[in-house]
């Protein structure tokens, strides 16, 4: 309850930001089922039996998106009081309109059991053309920041209904889809923000464009599903503990089929090796391709940002592309490649799994020789301190070692094509390997 009349106190502070002129979006709210649906439903996909309950101020189409921070042009909106209050500028902390309506939905309820003001709801049934759906949205909320992991959190949820990749009866039961792209980590407030997976976080506190303090980056969703068969999708919002402090979710696509992209990938694989995960992909052709970002989770669901590699920018070639993981989880790795055009667009093109027994028997030293880093691996709580020296004993490097550790990842960039030695100090016992810089 102390939470609840917290953000109540909080509407008499409204905090106001100089802004520079800039482009808005433009909402159109009320319209009607088929403008509504039309403006994200595309290719591949067949709608029927459509059905909006909520207040018509609280939904609506949009665009211009392009002339934002977005990162959608245009699309759909749902939200837990005005779609009109979603244009900019981001002048106030804690903008939010009540429509005086409640509700309980099932599958919202366990996501949030408190969300139960302003609900909006858009459902309807649909076939899909092929065996494989894509679905873009960015979700946005007046409770950034100030009530991250407060418990009384709006949520909203997109939760599909039917068969299976096989076209097994009942595999999709109020399956919620609106995930992180590792198909796992439900979007919300608690599990996007500035400290928990941020590279999705957009702050917008003073933004020029959108009302919202906070918002995630364009996420993209391709759910595997049996062509020509009916499914159904709920799409629910709603505030938690009242109706006021706003959120929403743009709704850019729907589709079902093969989608454009920049790049033509023929290959993406992940495979372990003794102390390091190679991942190796191919691209057919590229188009305005700035860099591919490798994005790591393991089974807790945090998805962070490991590396990037440049893209080849406009290509007709085959282009072979390497990255190595060298401090891979100790087990289940799930590894996300992104693209990203000259635009700043991010594309998902591949998820691969992996299984990453790290087995510590004694120290190793990978790879060896190397040119740039070498990966150290050791029994924990036995070492104290890692010290890299030339044959003649001097110390180029000390690293300290906290007792939980077992690897330490040393560059040699900056030394010359040389033998070194690289000493571990502990209380009761040390070690001493030779590592080959080429």
């Amino acid at each position: 309850m102390f939470i609840m009349l917290m953000k109540k106190c909080l509407l008499s502070f409204i905090c106001f930001y100089t802004l520079t002129a800039n482009a808005q979006l433009n909402v159109s709210p009320a319209v009607s089922a088929n403008v509504l649906i039309s403006s994200f439903v595309g290719q591949g996909i067949t709608v029927s039996n459509v059905v909006i309950t909520g207040s018509g101020n609280a939904y609506g189409t949009f665009s211009n998106g392009n002339t934002t921070n977005l990162g959608i042009e245009k699309g759909a909106v749902l939200t837990t009081g005005s779609a009109i209050g979603v244009k900019g500028p981001n002048n106030s902390g804690s903008y939010g309109t009540c429509n005086g309506l409640s509700g309980n939905d099932a599958q919202l309820a366990s996501i949030s059991p408190y969300a139960t003001e302003d609900m909006m709801i858009l459902e309807f049934d649909f076939v899909p053309q092929t065996n494989k759906i894509s679905l873009g949205f960015v979700f946005g909320s007046e409770e950034y920041p100030e009530f991250v992991n407060a418990s009384y959190n709006d949520a909203f949820g997109f939760f599909l209904t039917g068969p299976g990749p096989a076209c097994q009866a009942g595999f999709y039961s109020h399956t919620n889809i609106a995930t992180l792209p590792n198909n796992v980590t439900p979007v919300s407030i608690d599990n996007v923000n500035t400290t928990t997976n941020s590279s999705y976080y957009v702050n917008n506190l003073g933004g020029a464009t959108i009302q919202y303090d906070g918002f995630t980056k364009k996420i993209v969703r391709e759910v595997n599903v049996c062509a020509s068969q009916s499914y159904h999708l709920k799409i629910v919002i709603a505030d938690a503990g009242d109706c006021y402090y706003d959120s929403g979710v743009f709704i850019e696509h729907l589709t079902s089929g093969a989608a454009v992209l920049p790049i033509r990938m023929s290959d993406f694989s992940a495979t372990t090796e003794p102390q390091a995960v190679k991942l190796q992909w191919k691209t057919l052709s590229e188009r305005e391709n700035k860099e591919f970002v490798i994005m790591r989770s393991g089974t807790d669901g945090k998805i962070e940002r490991i590396g990037s590699l440049p893209g080849a920018g406009n290509s007709n070639t085959e282009k072979s592309y390497l990255f190595y993981d060298r401090a891979p989880l100790n087990g289940i790795n799930y590894y996300q490649l992104l693209q990203v055009d000259e635009n700043g667009n991010q594309t998902e093109v591949g998820i691969k799994k992996t299984n990453f027994n790290l087995q510590i028997a004694k120290v190793q030293l990978y790879p060896n020789p190397t040119s740039t880093e070498v990966s150290v691996t050791f029994e924990k709580g036995v070492y104290r301190k890692l010290i890299l020296t030339d044959l003649l004993g001097r110390e180029l490097e000390v690293i300290a070692i906290k007792p939980d550790s077992y690897k330490e990842v040393l560059s040699l960039r900056k030394y010359p094509e040389a033998i070194y030695l690289i000493r571990l100090d502990g209380p009761s016992q040390t070690r001493v390997e030779k590592i080959v810089k080429k």
